[in-house]
């Protein structure tokens, strides 16, 4: 697990790293999550080689979303006054994230029908 976490630092510190140097506006972790999608992609890197650990680190996300969660507390006068437009954006967020996440899926499914040659 110890070579797991290393693995995973290490493709992180390496997009901090290329973010700074080539002045990106995107975030350094960002570009170490694209760095790991692409070894991940290309077969360079193999799940069962980071497997554990991303297991572990989805399986505790609940702990790392508490502390925002619970700083919105400070703020509640400003979400009273606002509800009924944090609602609505909410709700439409999710319909939206939804509809791409299908869009996407779909697309990959017939992708993945058409290379293997099952299509309907």
């Amino acid at each position: 697990m110890f070579l797991e976490i290393l693995i995973i630092f290490a493709i992180t510190f390496s997009g901090i790293l290329l973010s700074q140097f080539l002045a990106l506006p995107i975030p350094g972790t960002i570009v170490g999550m694209f760095i790991l999608l692409v070894l991940l992609i290309t077969k360079f890197l193999k799940v069962k080689n980071i497997e554990k650990t991303t297991n572990f680190i989805l399986g505790s996300m609940l702990f790392l979303f508490l502390p925002p969660a619970v700083k919105l507390l400070n703020y509640m006068e400003v979400l009273k006054s606002s509800f009924f437009r944090v609602v609505l954006l909410i709700v439409l967020t999710t319909i939206i994230t939804m509809a791409i996440t299908g869009v996407t899926v779909n697309f990959l499914i017939e992708r993945g029908e058409k290379k293997n040659g099952t299509t309907k």
